[in-house]
């Protein structure tokens, strides 16, 4: 009993590689997206009749607070993921897709709101 040997499990490198990249993308999409809606926030002074600038800004920060959120929590869980040998790319790719997606839909949103 004493001399049994526990099996370790190999850690991939092209997982570890792939989910640092996605995740580093992830954070650069971030970024950009509130660049961008930023400046789209900032020029809501003048926008035709039937704009809604309180409702745009509205939306335009509760979508990037979510993608946020969601970046944390797709980072965090990648990591622990990292950190027990496990598979973690597609993790990161789901937090890569889901940060694209509310940085299109806010941006959508906005355009919809602000009448653009």
């Amino acid at each position: 009993m004493a001399n049994q040997k526990v099996a370790t499990v190999q850690r991939v490198v092209w997982d570890v590689v792939l989910t640092i990249i996605m995740l580093v993308a992830t954070f650069i999409v971030l970024v950009v997206s509130a660049f961008f809606d930023l400046f789209a926030v900032a020029f809501t002074d003048y926008c035709p009749e039937p704009c809604h600038a309180g409702a745009g800004v509205a939306v335009v920060f509760t979508v990037w607070i979510c993608s946020g959120v969601i970046a944390l929590v797709g980072t965090i869980v990648s990591i622990i993921r990292l950190a027990r040998r496990r598979r973690a790319w597609w993790f990161a790719l789901a937090t890569l897709l889901l940060v694209i997606v509310g940085s299109v839909a806010a941006f959508w949103l906005y355009a919809s709101i602000v009448g653009y």
